[in-house]
């Protein structure tokens, strides 16, 4: 899962609630939901609005509290649009990190040892 904190919205028996999204794959998201508004989703179906996807059926998977696992049932059109999101956006764990300097002393190292 791809960590993120992003608003979205959820549609459930007739009531239309923010949320946050804290993590997201190509199946399964990881919701915080506003105080009271995970009552809606104790072992229910729901719909989840995303930016450039639409409203996306939804089906829980674990709650804890206000936070819920959910797993994603989405159409090839959606999950091809999704899959672009996920591995065109950077999501600052590798970047944040890297030094191009450590990097390339390291492969020069690796190119001497010849391992």
């Amino acid at each position: 899962m791809f960590g993120t904190a992003e608003n979205a919205w959820l549609s459930c028996n007739g009531e239309v609630l923010s949320c946050r999204i804290a993590a997201l794959s190509i199946s399964s998201v990881k919701l915080v939901c506003t105080a009271g508004g995970e009552r809606y989703l104790d072992g229910s179906r729901f719909h989840l609005y995303l930016e450039r996807l639409g409203w996306i059926d939804v089906s829980t998977i674990s709650r804890s509290g206000r936070i819920v696992l959910a797993r994603l049932q989405l159409d090839p059109e959606q999950r091809r649009r999704l899959v672009a999101r996920l591995f065109s956006a950077s999501h600052g764990n590798i970047a944040d990190k890297a030094s191009l300097r450590g990097a390339l002393f390291g492969l020069a190292r690796r190119g001497f040892r010849g391992s």
